[in-house]
């Protein structure tokens, strides 16, 4: 056999096809990568479950038992005249706010994302302040400038009319009251979930409308805004839910609404009436969740998919600008400027009854706070509090919203509803329900009652709600 012959019978000989190689390679990597996958599912589970169906799933039972299994607490609430306006009252404030929330939001949103509109900063602060400020401090502020009565701001329009003592003609104390005192919180949620959203849209789509010779709101209407859908609902959900549970507000503005009805109830320690009017207003967010779920359940329609890098470019939209610079100062003054004006102004008063006058200024108020050393210990707690929980709750709440939205797991849909439960229950009933959930039996035996470890995990209960919404929209 010469060397040629030689050379071609080996050529033709059997070799190893590196192609199947690297196809079982890929497939050992892809089993790899779903039992990760799998197991960021079964975590997540646990985490919801542990955090979530416990303390909800306590009050679903104290519902439905007396002796044994009953309906009879719920037939009781829907024949007490009380409670069925006080539902009436919160679905129509909880619908105001979300859809106050998206008409100021999503503009304010879109503006600070995609165009050159001034006061971008402000914008930011104010909605950054807004949802870290409890609900009830605008509330507060609103009741010292907008009371009927003794409010500042009536009594300079009725000085400047000269229509003498009287009442209004603002009045606080109204369910349209309540919904204003509720829209900053309700357009910082719309804000938040939509801005990275509209970050992450190609401009491609956007080019290639106007190419086609479509204007600049037209390829709005038509492109980015369908793109935004699933961010949007995200944030409105958000902003129903969160008015649903909200406790302080009304309670300041002596409005009947759920949260106050099952306060109520646990002050006469009535535990079986306050946890159907949490389970109520359970009902009403997890209606909002399935609507929402409904309009999104075709996610891959708004995802935009491409290889190569993109930078955003501002869209002029010439006068629209303006507009959208005004709509940010109106929200500042609204949510952040007036209110906290009007409280550091009555902050800094020696008696609130005489009013702006000279000799009415004092810096007093705030060296005795500053000297309670009950006060610099309770600061101290809420910040470390503050800072572990919204760790935990970003990491988790990263990795609840991946398994929903980039798995095909069976059951995910499940995750989405319990991330969603905490937020209608009134802060009062999910503290109850857990204080009992940790001096019963196994969970007691964790010591977490009246320490640290009970805030933390009302805490993470609490807030997982942001975590997911806000990751979740931004993976969409």
């Amino acid at each position: 056999m010469t060397p040629s012959t030689t050379a071609q019978a080996q050529d033709l000989s059997p070799v190893e096809n590196p192609e199947p190689t690297r196809a079982a390679s890929d497939r050992v990597q892809s089993a790899r990568a779903i039992d990760w996958m799998r197991v960021a599912w079964v975590l997540s589970l646990a985490w919801l479950l542990y955090l979530v169906a416990i303390p909800i799933g306590y009050m679903l039972f104290d519902s439905l038992t007396e002796s044994g299994f009953t309906l009879v607490n719920f037939r009781d609430f829907l024949t007490d005249r009380r409670l069925l306006d006080a539902t009436i009252n919160s679905f129509v404030v909880a619908g105001g706010v979300a859809v106050l929330s998206v008409l100021l939001g999503a503009p304010l949103a879109f503006g600070a994302a995609r165009t050159s509109m001034a006061g971008k900063g402000l914008v930011n602060a104010t909605v950054i302040i807004s949802l870290v400020s409890p609900d009830f401090l605008i509330a507060m502020a609103y009741i010292a400038l907008a009371g009927p009565n003794a409010g500042y701001f009536n009594r300079i329009v009725r000085q400047g009319l000269q229509i003498g003592e009287g009442r209004g003609p603002l009045d606080i104390f109204s369910l349209w009251g309540l919904v204003f005192t509720a829209i900053p919180h309700g357009v910082a949620f719309v804000y938040l979930t939509l801005v990275p959203a509209l970050r992450n849209v190609d401009p491609a789509l956007e080019e290639a409308a106007r190419v086609q010779g479509a204007t600049a709101s037209r390829t709005i209407r038509d492109i980015t805004m369908p793109l935004m859908r699933p961010a949007l609902l995200s944030g409105a959900l958000l902003a129903f839910a969160g008015s649903l549970a909200m406790y302080g507000p009304p309670h300041m503005l002596r409005l009947n609404v759920l949260t106050i009805s099952a306060r109520e109830a646990l002050v006469r320690l009535d535990f079986k009436s306050a946890s159907v009017a949490s389970i109520i207003l359970i009902a009403m967010s997890l209606a909002a969740l399935i609507l929402y779920r409904i309009s999104t359940q075709q996610a891959e329609r708004f995802r935009t998919l491409g290889g190569k890098g993109f930078v955003q470019q501002d869209i002029d939209l010439g006068t629209g600008n303006r507009l959208l610079t005004a709509l940010g100062i109106a929200y500042a003054l609204i949510a952040l400027l007036v209110p906290y004006g009007g409280m550091l102004m009555v902050s800094l008063m020696k008696t609130v009854g005489e009013g702006i006058s000279a000799g009415n200024w004092t810096l007093a108020n705030y060296a005795m706070v500053l000297e309670e050393p009950a006060i610099r210990k309770a600061a101290s707690l809420s910040l470390l509090l503050a800072a572990s929980s919204a760790t935990l709750v970003v990491i988790m709440g990263l990795v609840v919203a991946y398994v929903i939205v980039r798995t095909r797991f069976h059951g995910r849909a499940v995750l989405d509803y319990l991330s969603i439960l905490p937020l209608a229950v009134p802060g009062t009933a999910l503290a109850i329900a857990l204080a009992v959930v940790y001096l019963s039996w196994p969970l007691n035996w964790l010591g977490f009652y009246g320490s640290f470890g009970i805030l933390m995990m009302a805490y993470l209960t609490r807030f997982v709600t942001f975590g997911v919404r806000t990751s979740q929209s931004t993976l969409i």
